[in-house]
């Protein structure tokens, strides 16, 4: 999909997996297996070819929810809107790797947050922007145009990296709020817009679905992406006040040699995949909570206040104090 609508903007597909290192034998294949690194070399190699830094929204402009497989008619045939979101959080990693979802009820609102496994990349950006657009024309296709699902937006949508130079592509397509640079790559959706019955709704067929969905994704657990796992891991051992490789290989049962070369294998490090965890908590906690700073980066498993401050600094430009400033 995304090498078809980079050609549709001008790139020549040849040349994008010439550079990547990819054949099209190679991405007929279904059993062929694409590093996630090599997927965000195809974002970022298609954009530089193209031009186009919107190319994200059109993918998803041209994806159709029939085709993603069970997912698509699990997601397809829930009863409400809230329903096919909740199955779509439990189920993203049929479709997906290196991305998951979370479903987050509040009283009035839902947030549907993305969470991302690999590093920090341009490519990893336009994947979460391509997921999150997805997701809203999925719902949008799934209430039915006749039903009014051309209109339904979340209130605000967010993403964690710095804002493209033209942001009216996203707005358009989202029909709210775009912020960027923000704490989490989340939907902030309604109540009401939930509770929307679904055009296909249908129990028989949404049980046979989820059961299935539910066979696949048991049977993929053991094979279930390594950084994933070693996140996991990493946010229950700072929980337990004992975040280290030593301590994460051993919640894992895996030995640290193993741990190195898994995430290795996914383009990726320990140290790494902490940083991330860590500067996700520390951003949720400074816009969310009125914890002080210190308690912050005690939590965070820092010795002393001041790494905490040379870590946020490095991963967001600035210091803890003026990020909650310029998140309130």
């Amino acid at each position: 999909m995304v090498l078809h609508c980079a050609e549709k903007s001008g790139a020549d597909r040849a040349r994008i997996l010439e550079r990547i290192g990819l054949t099209p034998d190679r991405l007929k294949d279904p059993e062929a297996h694409i590093p996630l690194p090599t997927h965000h070399q195809l974002w970022e190699t298609a954009i530089e070819e193209c031009g186009d830094r919107a190319l994200p929204l059109r993918v998803a402009e041209d994806s159709d929810p029939s085709k993603f497989s069970v997912l698509g008619y699990t997601c397809m045939t829930a009863a409400t809107v809230r329903e096919a979101l909740d199955r779509l959080a439990r189920f993203l990693s049929l479709f997906l790797q290196g991305e998951t979802l979370t479903l987050e009820q509040h009283a009035e609102e839902t947030r549907l947050t993305l969470h991302q496994t690999a590093p920090r990349r341009l490519g990893r950006e336009l994947s979460g922007e391509s997921t999150m657009a997805k997701i809203v024309i999925t719902v949008r296709v799934l209430i039915g145009h006749e039903n009014g699902g051309r209109s339904w937006s979340p209130s605000l949508v967010s993403f964690t990296h710095a804002a493209p130079a033209d942001t009216r592509p996203h707005e358009q397509l989202f029909g709210c709020a775009v912020r960027f640079g923000a704490p989490r790559t989340e939907l902030v959706i309604p109540r009401a817009m939930l509770d929307l019955p679904l055009a296909k709704a249908d129990p028989s067929l949404s049980a046979f679905f989820e059961r299935h969905a539910e066979e696949m994704l048991r049977r993929m657990g053991a094979r279930a992406d390594a950084t994933a796992r070693v996140r996991r891991a990493v946010s229950e051992a700072l929980h337990a006040g004992e975040v280290s490789e030593t301590n994460v290989s051993r919640r894992l049962g895996w030995s640290e040699r193993t741990l190195r070369r898994r995430l290795g294998e996914e383009g990726t490090t320990f140290r790494q995949v902490l940083d991330d965890v860590r500067r996700e908590l520390a951003q949720g906690w400074l816009v969310q909570s009125e914890m002080a700073i210190g308690e912050v980066a005690f939590l965070l498993g820092f010795s002393e206040s001041s790494n905490f401050h040379r870590a946020f600094k490095r991963w967001t430009g600035q210091t803890p104090d003026e990020f909650r400033r310029s998140q309130r």
